[in-house]
């Protein structure tokens, strides 16, 4: 799979020697989401395709190690997990931290839930995972094996990623920002997205503007009726089609 993922635009290879002069960030075209469907996928193909060793499917041969084959008894289907929530979240990554009054602080964001108030300033240090692709969210596990689902403290703010907190925490710090809080990173996201929406409003608005001028200009007639002529009128007996129409098409 591996091998698959480098042939993909934007790869960083596995070390600088293989990657030389090729720059990743001017080829990626997918986003994370894009990827991880992409790599669920490889997976399924390879699953159902023949394994050199195997002489078989990897899904074929665990079939056949579950279920039995040719006389030989299987070990049996595995146990069900009892709680996909919780499996899902034993594999995030985690810091550990103490619960204060103001909740739990990780990654300069308050968490809060009524569910901690006995953890208050108990002297432990609990595991709290977090999930990269939205910090609105985190799990602190107690040492009874439950999870506590903590959220933002300040329940207005957005979600956030992991990228965009890092990406903003490094601009404060190279603006000399010795105190950074809760705030002011919010404060940056917030700005940064709005810039990002404008930029993207006047691009769309400024491509539909040149096609209505392109559209509306003698030229551009005649370029659309060109290239959606109407057919003359079907005979009685042949069989009716369908009259195409001009439409408003973006051009790239």
């Amino acid at each position: 799979m591996m091998g698959k993922v480098h042939m993909l635009p934007g790869t960083t290879f596995s070390n600088i020697a293989d990657k030389g002069d090729y720059d990743p960030e001017k080829h990626a075209c997918m986003t994370l989401p894009e990827l991880e469907t992409w790599l669920a996928l490889g997976i399924d193909v390879y699953h159902q395709s023949i394994h050199s060793a195997l002489g078989m499917s990897p899904l074929a041969a665990w079939e056949s190690g579950i279920l039995g084959s040719g006389g030989v008894l299987g070990r049996g289907l595995p146990a069900r997990i009892a709680d996909p929530e919780h499996f899902l979240i034993d594999f995030l990554p985690f810091k550990r931290h103490a619960v204060t009054k103001e909740g739990v602080l990780l990654n300069h964001i308050h968490y809060w839930a009524d569910t901690i108030r006995p953890l208050i300033n108990d002297g432990g240090s609990y595991i709290v995972r977090y999930d990269p692709r939205d910090l609105s969210r985190v799990w602190l596990l107690t040492d009874s094996g439950i999870y506590y689902a903590l959220v933002y403290k300040a329940r207005h703010r957005p979600p956030i990623s992991l990228w965009e907190h890092n990406a903003v925490l490094s601009e404060l710090r190279a603006e000399g920002r010795r105190h950074i809080d809760e705030a002011s990173i919010f404060d940056r996201i917030e700005k940064m997205r709005a810039i990002v929406d404008e930029a993207a409003a006047a691009t769309k608005t400024a491509r539909r503007q040149a096609e209505r001028r392109r559209t509306s200009s003698p030229d551009g007639a005649q370029r659309v009726a060109t290239q959606s002529p109407i057919p003359e009128p079907a005979k009685p007996d042949a069989t009716p089609r369908r009259i195409p129409k001009p439409f408003d098409v973006e051009e790239w």
